[in-house]
């Protein structure tokens, strides 16, 4: 990892800050996905450095896609920090993929534009159908709560009597192995009826008995 410190170039692992897209494959790279890339300093921007870091794609695409025709894409990705803006600069092989959605597909809390926070100000009847639509969203969003955690009780109640059931089980298994492995040490028996213990008083009285 510190075979190239002399020209001023680290090996490190580098975690993907947010969601991109390999320019030559097409693939998605999650956020959070981890490389083994180089590390070297470019630049300065007033007193903050400014790094680069050089990677390359992992994603198996065949011997026709790829740059060196192998298995993997192997497309240079190169990355630099941005402290001008707080960010990362995407200067080579990717882009970033940009996610737009809407709160209420999700269901989630969309906030009032300046426009209706205007007219909720000064049409007071306005203000009261807005809230009174909020407080029936907010309703609703308790009573899903409620549910949800009504199906998070069972499922933790199913799971517990799952366990019991699962350690009795494993307890029934062990006492009949115990008792298969007593049985085949005993070997056949011998005789139909089953023999009394052994007891040293029989050995002597048979001992005693003597034959003409």
């Amino acid at each position: 990892r510190v075979k190239n410190l002399h020209k001023g170039v680290l090996l490190i692992r580098f975690e993907m800050p947010f969601k991109v897209q390999c320019l030559r494959c097409q693939s998605y790279i999650a956020q959070g996905v981890r490389y083994d890339a180089d590390k070297k300093k470019v630049g300065n921007y007033f007193s903050s450095p400014i790094y680069e870091f050089s990677m390359h794609c992992r994603a198996v695409v065949g011997h026709e896609k790829s740059v060196d025709g192998r298995v993997y894409c192997n497309q240079q990705f190169v990355i630099r920090t941005d402290p001008r803006n707080g960010d990362y600069e995407l200067a080579e092989g990717l882009r970033r993929k940009v996610e737009a959605w809407d709160p209420a597909d999700s269901e989630g809390i969309s906030f009032t534009d300046p426009a209706i926070r205007s007219k909720m100000e000064a049409d007071p009847m306005f203000r009261i159908e807005q809230t009174q639509r909020d407080a029936a969203k907010e309703a609703r969003d308790k009573e899903r709560a409620r549910e949800l955690e009504a199906l998070q009780l069972d499922r933790e109640d199913a799971y517990a009597l799952n366990s019991v059931l699962r350690r009795a089980n494993r307890e029934k298994r062990k006492r009949e192995a115990a008792e298969e492995e007593a049985r085949l040490e005993a070997g056949l028996p011998n005789f139909c009826l089953p023999l009394q213990p052994h007891d040293p008083e029989d050995a002597r009285e048979a001992a005693a008995v003597a034959f003409r």
